[in-house]
């Protein structure tokens, strides 16, 4: 089965793309480029997991169209392997300076380059998901600061006044209930996001995940038939769940909560829409 992760192949030289679709065709999805310009463009349109860029090129050659790339924000984790007939360490030193993490001679071994291409290809999947830990974690702890205070606030009024009635006392510790119960969740969250791993997501029918993710708050969800996604169906929805949960407590009072979901041939888009702002659209294979 002919993996989703997508590689392009850039080279001035017909030939050598040949040669490495021969090699990479049947196990990746490939993209060809013959010019740094058009690089530039199919990367920013097809969001390459990893880029075979040959140094010596009409027009751009490969170490600007390196550094050009690693202005591109949404390919802040593509893995860039130099590819060139010299190996001389000047020239590898510069491709490191414009911002490449590996150098490869042609002719290729096959072997060295599949080896290679895994290699990349497996580290980008670990970035991507550290920075998903890193940006959920500092969410989470933001989401924290309302249910501390949904803590504080009733047992200082309780603590503060001599004699409370029955109705009062009923209503503060309905607060503290729901606000402990929001902890319990955001710390499961962070145990989940713990045990992380790629190899467990599978394809779901994304919209529907989330009809249960907060029980009485999404009045309406929809999908296409052609939006699918990869899923791994308990992490994923605790950590959406707590993004919505995040948006509805910053949302004023009957404005909705609109959640899109599109995708491309490899990635999938969430994008939180509030009444006066958006949170950023998070990419990935989610």
């Amino acid at each position: 089965m002919k993996s989703q992760q997508t590689i392009l192949l850039v080279d001035d030289n017909p030939a050598n793309l040949f040669v490495l679709e021969e090699i990479l065709g049947n196990i990746y999805r490939t993209v060809t480029a013959a010019s740094g310009e058009e690089a530039l463009e199919q990367a920013i349109e097809c969001l390459p997991d990893l880029i075979l860029l040959d140094i010596m090129m009409p027009g751009i050659d490969g170490y600007e169209t390196c550094r050009q790339l690693r202005t591109i924000p949404n390919l802040q984790h593509t893995k860039i392997v130099m590819v060139s007939a010299k190996a001389m360490v000047s020239e590898r030193l510069e491709g490191y300076h414009a911002g490449a993490d590996d150098y490869i001679t042609k002719p290729f071994e096959e072997e060295e380059l599949l080896a290679k291409v895994r290699v990349y290809l497996r580290l980008k999947s670990i970035e991507e998901v550290d920075q998903l830990k890193t940006d959920l974690l500092t969410l989470l702890c933001d989401a924290t600061i309302t249910p501390l205070h949904g803590l504080l606030l009733p047992l200082r009024e309780l603590h503060s006044q001599s004699s409370v009635d029955a109705d009062e006392k009923a209503k503060f510790l309905d607060i503290l209930e729901q606000s402990i119960a929001h902890l319990q969740g955001l710390f499961e969250t962070i145990l989940t996001l713990h045990a992380m791993r790629m190899e467990q997501w599978h394809n779901r029918d994304v919209p529907e995940e989330f009809k249960p993710a907060i029980p009485g708050s999404a009045e309406e969800t929809s999908a296409r038939d052609d939006t699918p996604g990869l899923l791994n169906e308990t992490q994923i929805v605790r950590a959406v769940t707590t993004l919505l949960e995040q948006a509805l407590q910053t949302q004023p009072d009957a404005e909705p909560v609109k959640v899109d979901f599109e995708r491309d041939d490899t990635h999938m888009c969430m994008t939180v829409h509030q009444a006066h702002a958006a949170i950023e659209p998070a990419q990935g294979r989610v």
